[in-house]
């Protein structure tokens, strides 16, 4: 709102707050938002069933393929909303977004030097906090000390995927593991 504000004032238009449409679930709720805002609620909930059921059947098969695929993510403990934020994380809710795919996801978290540091365990509740109580059994988080525990975590973690911002990711493809990054995605459903 405060940015609608600035750029077009009082302009009659409306503003319209829903997650980037990344994935089933965002999507639709981004979806429902932008009706919602334009009055449309009732064709919405009119077409959406019979519009995006042959795109659940399609995703449902997906997330079969991907069930017991575990994905990681690698993050410090003061960083964690990265994975649930959009705004930290070019407008993905990347957590939620694996979840939604079907993936496992083990969440690799830097132990800090000294305990008190930061709560690492308030990171972990956080992002369970977050997330759909149906996915929060799908979550697993393993802790780290230093690089070598890095390595070992990726290694022990039985993962198909890591994310990564560093293309070609040498660490990952050193032991083997694939790297994924946020090029990998389309906004929608399509």
């Amino acid at each position: 709102p405060e940015m609608w504000e600035a750029f077009f004032g009082d302009t009659g238009g409306v503003a319209c707050e829903a997650p980037a449409p990344f994935g089933w679930r965002d999507s639709e709720s981004w979806l429902r938002s932008v009706a919602e805002a334009a009055g449309c609620e009732a064709a919405f909930e009119q077409h959406w069933p019979p519009w995006s059921r042959p795109l659940a059947e399609r995703l449902g098969a997906l997330r079969r393929e991907a069930n017991g695929l575990r994905a990681g993510l690698v993050v410090e403990p003061t960083e964690t909303d990265r994975l649930v934020d959009p705004g930290r994380c070019y407008g993905v809710r990347l957590l939620p977004l694996l979840l939604d795919f079907g993936f496992d996801v083990c969440v690799l978290m830097r132990s800090p030097a000294r305990e008190e540091d930061v709560d690492v365990e308030a990171a972990e509740a956080g992002l369970c906090e977050e997330l759909p109580a149906e996915d929060q059994g799908r979550l697993t988080v393993r802790r780290f000390v230093d690089a070598q525990g890095l390595d070992a975590a990726l290694q022990d973690a039985d993962l198909r995927l890591v994310y990564s911002e560093v293309a070609c990711d040498a660490r990952l493809a050193r032991l083997g593991l694939t790297g994924f990054g946020l090029d990998g995605l389309e906004l929608g459903l399509a």
